[in-house]
């Protein structure tokens, strides 16, 4: 199991691309991420920090902020969870969990449709990732950093 990927770096990708901003956006159905999507925070360096919330960050930013750290400890803490519960009770005795919440997606690794979900290159850098990170993936010299 993975765990849901820091969707602010989706937002992030995209944010400067006004097709996205203001035409698809507004039909895609994850407003606490892209309601009002202009970029509000404080400047580029409080944008490139989602776990703090800076003077000056305006109204969206912190919200997209406070989803962000809902994910991390809410959601991926509890599939965390609920996995290591099957995984000691031994109904799951091979299950892992990969933590995939620190990958960073750019613009080419977001589709240009919906402007939000992972492109082909997007998805490639998840499954390399989660390659990487198993057991087998840490022995592949295309792994090593």
């Amino acid at each position: 199991m993975v765990s849901i990927p820091a969707i602010y770096w989706l937002w992030n990708a995209k944010f400067d691309k006004p097709v996205c901003r203001y035409i698809v956006w507004p039909f895609v159905p994850c407003q606490d991420l892209l309601a009002s999507p202009d970029d509000d925070c404080a400047n580029a360096v409080t944008r490139q920090d989602p776990d703090t919330i800076y003077p000056g960050d305006g109204s969206n930013c912190r919200r997209r902020k406070e989803f962000h750290r809902l994910i991390r400890t809410n959601y991926n803490s509890a599939l965390h969870d609920v996995l290591a519960e099957y995984h000691d009770d031994g109904r799951l005795p091979n299950a892992r969990y990969t933590d995939l919440y620190d990958v960073r997606f750019d613009s080419t690794e977001v589709n240009n449709s919906d402007c939000f979900h992972p492109s082909e290159a997007g998805h490639a850098l998840l499954a390399d990732t989660v390659w990487c990170r198993s057991p087998l993936g840490s022995l592949d010299p295309a792994c090593s950093p």
